[in-house]
């Protein structure tokens, strides 16, 4: 009997100690090569950074490019070939490419392999930023939809 006194009260204890645990936040990546931790977990462009100037080709598609964007386990940039049909309106992406993505590990490096021709495929559905984040590459598809939002609005889409 004084067993089970014991162990409910130290259960009750324990409870109460972990119902009343305040976390810190989220967990810090750390760059494995530099050893270094990110500032922040949420994507954030190239501070001073600017997006190259939009290349056209003869077949009235612009090709726009994003800068630069970090998140927690890497950074990555877009380009986003938009056919220009005469109103903002009727512009379609026509292409998704990723000139950079730099993964920090090699985890992330495979999530993002996973990810983002995913994520390609929504932005070209979707015809904007309106996509879905992909499960389990939530930084990543955060990232890609910033740095695609950078281009849209930079194309006036």
């Amino acid at each position: 009997m004084r067993r089970a006194v014991v162990a409910t009260v130290a259960t009750a204890a324990g409870l109460a100690l972990l119902l009343g645990y305040k976390s810190g936040g989220g967990t810090k990546a750390v760059n494995s090569a530099t050893g270094s931790s990110p500032t922040t977990t949420s994507p954030s462009a190239t501070p001073g950074a600017t997006s190259p100037p939009p290349t056209t080709n003869g077949a009235g598609t612009t090709a726009y490019t994003s800068q630069l964007v970090s998140y927690a386990f890497g950074d990555i940039q877009l380009t986003v070939d938009i056919k220009e049909n005469g109103s903002r309106s009727s512009d379609r992406i026509t292409a998704v490419t990723v000139p950079r993505n730099d993964a920090f590990g090699p985890r992330s490096q495979m999530i993002d392999e996973e990810s983002v021709p995913v994520l390609v495929q929504e932005a070209l559905a979707a015809q904007g930023v309106n996509i879905e984040v992909v499960s389990g590459a939530t930084f990543t598809s955060d990232a890609f939809i910033q740095a695609l939002g950078q281009v849209l609005q930079e194309a006036g889409k």
